[in-house]
């Protein structure tokens, strides 16, 4: 069969929405064409701004990065990249997927920042599961990733600064990662990436478009990007409607949303690309990924809404994109109460409550009183004595 587009070379793919058949090249142009089209229609990041890129190792976040560099070369962004990864303390899965973040960053040569919740907040994932069990995982794990996220991106223009923070900052993500895969067989495998990453990454790496580079490390960060795709934001409109969340049935939804309260406005490049053009441009571009599934998400609610979008796709092509552009249109009735953004009192980030919901996790946390829900549907978890 025959690329509809170029009618010369061979297709490899069949789109998901609009089922043309492409071959690879066409397909690399049009996929990159579209992400492009995101960024400037939406306005996603202005020239010498600086831009981190959330990078967990898989295949989200292996494309986001690679499309962004390639795109700030061609387009002439002139947008100033690093990487940005959490490490949430899950023995066996996240050593992994770290360690492909750093090859990720050898092969693009931005630096990275690897920011821990044992460092921001005393806890790891695998503590927090022994205390409250396996359910509710990703209730604490998604709040404390948006709160390592913020503080991160607000940390990283001080880490590239190589005159001050990055060998400090640098050893200190190097001493967490060491202890934590001591006893990992990839040991390693990983410590000498994560020492080439220390090198390469936080004193002698470089963004490609290095115009103003010279400066820009003391200048703070712009934009977070995000590797969230067009299934992700689908299933997250139907997880908001099933549970009745008026308050974020539209929130979050579009392409860039707006700091409030001094935090770091967040942007979405790949929001109308489909998860499975994703994954095929990362096969076909042989992208570094981490592709195994996090250890306690198996029993996520998630996965309901998830199995439920992919169903209605496979009978309605573009369901998921309806879906999208369904939420993003929403807006609570008139006289519907929803929460004000303001600053929590105890960590001084935005928050809709006095407290956020961070900080109360972790006082249950601390008090051995974890809590597993959020909001009106609360509930305390037992201490099993």
């Amino acid at each position: 069969m025959r690329c509809t587009r170029c009618t010369e070379r061979r297709a490899v793919l069949r789109r998901p929405l609009t089922g043309a058949a492409l071959c690879r090249p066409c397909f690399f142009f049009v996929f990159e064409s579209e992400v492009d089209a995101a960024v400037q229609r939406g306005r996603l990041f202005l020239p010498g701004e600086r831009v981190a890129i959330g990078a967990s190792g898989g295949k989200d976040s292996a494309v986001l990065a690679h499309v962004l560099k390639e795109l700030n070369e061609r387009c002439n962004y002139r947008v100033h990249l690093s990487l940005l990864s959490v490490d949430e303390g899950i023995s066996g899965y996240r050593d992994a997927s770290l360690a492909a973040v750093c090859r990720e960053q050898q092969r693009h040569g931005l630096p990275l920042r690897i920011i821990s919740y044992q460092d921001l907040y005393g806890w790891t994932m695998d503590k927090i599961v022994q205390q409250i069990g396996r359910r509710g995982n990703c209730t604490y794990c998604g709040v404390l990733r948006r709160g390592a996220l913020e503080r991160g991106a607000r940390e990283l223009g001080s880490f590239d600064n190589r005159e001050t923070g990055t060998q400090e900052h640098s050893k200190r993500g190097k001493d967490c990662y060491s202890e934590r895969v001591k006893n990992n067989e990839d040991k390693e495998e990983i410590q000498v990436a994560k020492e080439k990453q220390i090198v390469e990454g936080g004193i002698e790496g470089e963004c490609s478009d290095s115009g103003d580079r010279a400066t820009s490390g003391q200048e703070s960060v712009a934009v977070l990007a995000t590797g969230h795709n067009a299934d992700d934001m689908a299933e997250t409109v139907l997880l908001n409607v099933l549970r009745g969340d008026v308050a974020r049935l539209s929130r979050g939804l579009h392409a860039r949303t707006a700091g409030q309260d001094g935090s770091v406005p967040r942007c979405k490049p790949l929001l109308y690309s489909y998860e499975k053009e994703i994954v095929m441009y990362a096969h076909f571009k042989q992208l570094d990924y981490f592709s195994t599934e996090c250890t306690y998400s198996p029993a996520a609610y998630r996965g309901h809404a998830r199995a439920l979008i992919k169903a209605a796709e496979r009978v309605r092509p573009g369901v998921v994109l309806a879906t999208l552009h369904s939420g993003q249109n929403m807006r609570p009735a008139s006289g519907v109460n929803t929460p004000r953004r303001g600053v929590c009192s105890k960590c001084g980030f935005t928050a809709s409550t006095s407290i956020c919901t961070s900080c109360n996790l972790l006082e249950g946390l601390d008090k051995g009183l974890a809590r597993r829900k959020i909001g009106k549907d609360e509930v305390k978890n037992e201490k099993h004595l």
